[in-house]
């Protein structure tokens, strides 16, 4: 009788090989999307955003009314949109508004101006950013911390690899949003996923009425003073508001006595803080 050749059947009865739990294996693959998760979050405009020393001024005071004061084209409005982005985001550093729930007005001069307020809001751009010398990890662009008027000297030599940062307002936190004009991207209405509403209003407009305020935002000249009192009128603290989330009112803008009765000019002037001009200008 031949002999049964088994050799066949010798890998099956070889030891199996150990498999790794499947609790370990899931909970790898959890703190590798949560890594994933947090460097995104780290990446985002409003995480990478490093405001000049005269404009973290304007960011730490806990003044009421404040002023964003400077030349054309010093980053005032950037100033009011990382503001205004921190206060609806409700990631204050500062922790000067209430953290969900409020309500913010912000008026620009025309509808035009407003899509320029969103855009410095909601889309890329509205500062570079450059990978670091030593980390490869994405940052602002900064200035020279020897010389805060120039660049750092790295970011200026290899001013090719900046990017356009991200927007200062990230998406996901964007709940709704009712268009006054969308081909213009002018929005009326926007909610957020932190319970906050902001009404967008050009100054040609009618101002609102008799809406309890947590936070307002100015920029520029408007037409219609109505906004700014109406604006001053409405940040006025409820007494369940604790002291430090006050409402406060920002204007960005160089105040003029042309553009602004002798009243306005001196009550917002009171908190004027001077943006100083962009690098080497």
């Amino acid at each position: 009788m031949a002999a049964l050749d088994l050799s066949p059947l010798a890998g099956m009865l070889e030891s199996p090989k150990r498999r790794p739990a499947r609790g370990a294996s899931l909970k790898r693959h959890r703190v590798v999307q949560l890594a994933k998760k947090l460097a995104a979050l780290r990446a985002e405009g409003l995480a990478l955003y490093r405001p000049l020393p005269a404009v973290e001024c304007f960011h730490a005071s806990m003044a009421k009314f404040r002023v964003v004061d400077g030349s054309n084209r010093s980053g005032k409005t950037n100033a009011g949109a990382a503001e205004a982005t921190r206060m609806l985001c409700g990631v204050d550093p500062y922790d000067k508004y209430v953290r969900q729930n409020g309500m913010a007005l912000i008026v620009g001069l025309d509808r035009d101006h407003l899509a320029l307020m969103w855009a410095k809001c909601a889309e890329p751009g509205a500062f570079s950013k450059i990978r670091d010398e030593h980390t490869n990890l994405w940052r602002a662009v900064r200035p020279d911390p020897d010389d805060p008027l120039h660049l750092d000297p790295y970011d200026l030599a290899y001013c090719e690899k900046w990017r356009d940062a991200p927007p200062l307002l990230p998406e996901r936190l964007i709940k709704s949003i009712v268009w006054e004009e969308a081909g213009k991207k002018v929005p009326r209405v926007v909610r957020f996923t932190t319970g906050w509403e902001s009404w967008w209003r050009s100054s040609m407009g009618k101002s609102p009425q008799g809406a309890h305020l947590n936070g307002a935002w100015i920029d520029e000249q408007i037409d219609n003073e109505d906004f700014y009192n109406e604006a001053h009128r409405g940040v006025v603290g409820l007494a369940h508001e604790p002291p430090q989330h006050r409402p406060r009112l920002f204007w960005t803008q160089r105040l003029r006595i042309s553009i602004c009765n002798s009243r306005t000019c001196a009550m917002m002037q009171r908190e004027a803080i001077r943006v100083r001009p962009h690098f080497g200008s």
